[in-house]
């Protein structure tokens, strides 16, 4: 066990079982405030990504015919440079 010598030291004369008892309080708020904030901040990036998700979605249909477009130019170009038109 860690030495406390603020609180073995003070002069108030503590027992040994409240010493022990304060010590026992403040580990177990300590744990518990590292356990509240892990829940709090995986449930802001699980917040974050469903966000990202979900503007990336929207735009899927635009993008694909987006690209689809870019291939269809491409494809086009590279026709007109083997089969030109004939006239």
């Amino acid at each position: 066990m860690p030495k406390y010598i603020k609180m073995e030291s003070s002069p108030n004369d503590l027992s040994e079982v409240f010493m022990t008892a304060q010590l026992a309080i403040i580990w177990v708020i300590w744990f518990l405030n590292q356990f509240l904030l892990l829940v709090i901040m995986l449930n802001f990036l699980i917040s974050v990504i469903s966000d990202t998700y979900v503007r990336v979605s929207a735009r899927e249909k635009m993008y694909r015919y987006h690209f689809r477009n870019q291939l269809n130019i491409n494809y086009f170009k590279i026709v007109d440079n083997f089969y030109p038109p004939e006239h």
